[in-house]
């Protein structure tokens, strides 16, 4: 695991989570410490501490720890952030402020291999204050469009399955995954299908970005 980069371990993370056996097969890694908890990408940590299992999820939150209160982190990161205007200037601050959004944005806001963005588009937000970029990183299920709320499947064969809902046939629903691929799954084989209150962006941030970092982030997309 430890071997794998970014992009494979959050693949790897949401494949782990269809099954209950599999899940459960990576939380004992997180309990004897094969994996730790810097090494698993945020939709993953997200979906241990929702899992459906009530066994599991409160095996994943007693290795994670429960998420600390949004509103905390926000007064947090706004009193320890250095303001992103001052850092515009700088071309090298923005070149790592991409950087950032490449790692931490683009798979989600950004068309990928073709195919539409999964979030909500990030250009033309210049008029943003620090406060509503700052909550909207740090506490994304404050305010969520309906458009990009969490759908949970349930296949029947014990499978389960969490995007955000991009179509839908006779036949088919298609999600959109927190890593940027897309399933379509057989109403045939669905058993149960919710809408969940929760974005699709998990929480937990904090842990991937240091106020400065967000703050170059920040600079970078207020740029454009």
């Amino acid at each position: 695991w430890a071997r794998l980069h970014s992009e494979l371990r959050t693949k790897a993370g949401s494949m782990l989570m269809k099954r209950s056996a599999s899940a459960a097969m990576l939380i004992s890694s997180l309990e004897t410490n094969q994996i730790t908890v810097d090494q698993l990408a945020l939709s993953t940590i997200s979906a241990l501490r929702q899992y459906s299992n009530r066994e599991l999820r409160n095996r994943a939150i007693d290795v994670l720890g429960r998420p600390t209160e949004r509103g905390v982190v926000v007064g947090e990161y706004l009193s320890r952030m250095p303001s992103p205007s001052q850092l515009m200037s700088s071309a090298t601050t923005l070149e790592s402020g991409k950087l950032l959004v490449d790692q931490n944005c683009a798979v989600c806001h950004s068309p990928q291999n073709d195919r539409p963005a999964i979030g909500p588009p990030l250009e033309n937000l210049k008029h943003w204050t620090l406060q509503q970029w700052v909550t909207a990183v740090m506490n994304p299920n404050q305010t969520v469009d309906t458009q990009y709320l969490q759908t949970i499947v349930l296949s029947k064969s014990g499978e389960v399955f969490t995007g955000v809902k991009i179509a839908e046939s006779k036949n088919d629903i298609t999600l959109a995954k927190s890593d940027g691929s897309r399933i379509a799954i057989p109403k045939a084989e669905i058993s149960e299908q919710k809408t969940s209150k929760l974005s699709l962006m998990p929480e937990g941030f904090e842990d991937k970005l240091a106020p400065e970092q967000l703050a170059t982030l920040i600079a970078y997309l207020r740029s454009r």
